[in-house]
């Protein structure tokens, strides 16, 4: 597997046009695998519509740059669109979104660290993309997204703010105003510069059906803080010592409170999937009480190949690792296997 990388510079849309220059087999790749959910669902369309009017009065910047992006790949801006918001326009719940473990480790002779890896279907690895962004507003970052998207799976910033997500099951009030997750982490990488404005951020923006994890630090101190984030709630935690762990399942009691979306249980609460999630969560919070608290140290779990609960995952409950990220604030530097998380590593700097 080879990722590609984007470099994008500019005005949104400026942007947008290079990444569908660059990017143009792969977004229609994606384009085509993400139509598949569109066909599933009766209430896609009016779902989509309603986040595009959310997105015009409060993200406008990336309305404009997805019009780049279908622009630079020669595809209808509605294709675009769709592939953005696919996972919480989908009324029925029925696509998962992005599946992930994310490591927060507090004090380290680097400073605070945060890790994860990137969780998907064997056929969604060739639309994993690292893009190196300089905007002509906000800060420039790193992350890594698929294909033709807005999103943020995982990035730091020019400020050193790294951002770390993992997807988490539908639960509470959606909030059919909210801003989808993956579009919303882009944001944080764009205009905050500590873990507290993004903190302020995450409560002034909420999400709209699926709820995220949020693993956030920066060079200002020595503590990971993670955030719960649902429609309807917003729990956080900071961790001056302790590493932190989370997988796509809520762990704390405000959001083990939150009464399960109906359509979500029927479809996975005793799947394979969710099993995956607990003993990944179980796995890996064993493994930071035995691994260095070193970049050294993550890089070996990130590329764990456990019997139960492997967090570099090769088919487990039909996930594969498409990126193994490491994110240094200290250094604003991103160390990542642009693949399977036991795969070499490069180090690309802010």
């Amino acid at each position: 597997m080879e990722i590609q990388h984007v470099e994008m510079r500019g005005a949104p849309y400026e942007m947008g046009l290079q990444h569908g220059d660059q990017c143009t087999a792969r977004i229609h790749d994606v384009v085509e695998h993400s139509g598949r959910y569109r066909a599933a669902s009766e209430g896609a369309q009016a779902a989509i519509q309603s986040i595009q009017a959310t997105l015009e009065a409060e993200h406008a910047p990336l309305l404009e740059e997805m019009r780049g992006i279908a622009a630079g790949a020669e595809l209808p801006f509605e294709d675009i669109l769709h592939l953005n918001t696919v996972f919480d326009a989908k009324g029925d719940v029925s696509t998962l979104a992005p599946r992930c473990t994310a490591i927060g480790l507090p004090q380290t002779p680097d400073g605070p660290l945060v890790a994860k890896t990137d969780d998907v279907g064997l056929d969604e690895r060739a639309y994993e993309v690292c893009f190196r962004v300089v905007p002509d507003r906000g800060w420039g970052f790193i992350c890594y997204a698929f294909a033709g998207s807005v999103w943020n799976q995982g990035g730091i910033n020019g400020a050193g703010l790294a951002v770390a997500m993992t997807g988490l099951q539908p639960a509470g009030e959606p909030y059919l105003g909210g801003v989808p997750s993956l579009i919303f982490l882009r944001q944080l990488l764009v205009q905050c510069d500590t873990v507290d404005e993004a903190l302020t951020y995450v409560h002034r923006h909420p999400l709209r059906i699926y709820g995220c994890s949020i693993t956030l630090a920066d060079p200002n101190d020595d503590q990971v803080t993670v955030v719960e984030d649902y429609p309807a709630l917003r729990a956080s935690r900071t961790s001056r010592a302790r590493p932190t762990v989370h997988t796509n399942h809520p762990i704390w009691p405000e959001t083990l409170a939150l009464a399960p979306n109906q359509r979500w249980q029927e479809l996975y609460s005793d799947s394979e999937f969710a099993e995956n999630s607990q003993s990944r969560f179980e796995n890996a919070r064993r493994l930071v009480g035995q691994i260095p608290h070193t970049i050294e140290g993550l890089k070996e779990l990130l590329g764990n190949h456990a019997e139960r609960g492997a967090i570099c995952q090769h088919g487990q409950a039909d996930l594969h690792t498409s990126v193994a990220m490491i994110m240094v604030p200290r250094r604003r530097a991103m160390i990542a296997a642009e693949g399977y998380g036991c795969d070499p590593y490069v180090e690309y700097t802010l």
